[in-house]
């Protein structure tokens, strides 16, 4: 993880929504969403090291599961996944998985977003830093 990121939290420790990573697929999925699903998770097993379980309650995961948002809400986009990580150190082993990377779906080639408030908050210092250099 980021070391200024690490230096903030100072004595706090890492909260759960610290572990917390949306991974946004940015494209139309069409009807392939359960086949991208599966490939993110196999990729995320092989960055992280860890196996993520679909969480049985949505409304409360745990550490080691995510939530497809479109299983749990029909409104929701269908490329909108919710990991909810062991550790912050795994939020950065997501992070360099998979942020900006693309994916081929078909004839398609769609993005990859990871959202994380703590790596949102360092790019909006590491850039405010800059600003004022």
């Amino acid at each position: 993880m980021h070391v200024a990121a690490q230096k903030r939290r100072g004595a706090r420790g890492a909260s759960i929504s610290d572990c917390i990573a949306d991974i946004i697929v940015k494209g139309d999925l069409g009807r392939k969403d359960a086949v991208v699903l599966d490939r993110l998770m196999s990729h995320l097993r092989g960055a992280t090291g860890h196996s993520f379980t679909k969480a049985a309650d949505t409304d409360h995961p745990k550490p080691g599961e995510f939530i497809h948002l479109a299983s749990r809400d029909a409104q929701a986009p269908s490329g909108i996944i919710k990991v909810l990580a062991q550790n912050i150190e795994d939020i950065g082993k997501i992070y360099a998985a998979f942020h900006g990377q693309a994916v081929q779906i078909g004839q398609e080639v769609v993005g990859i977003e990871v959202c994380n408030d703590l790596l949102l908050s360092d790019a909006g210092q590491e850039n405010g830093a800059r600003g004022q250099q």
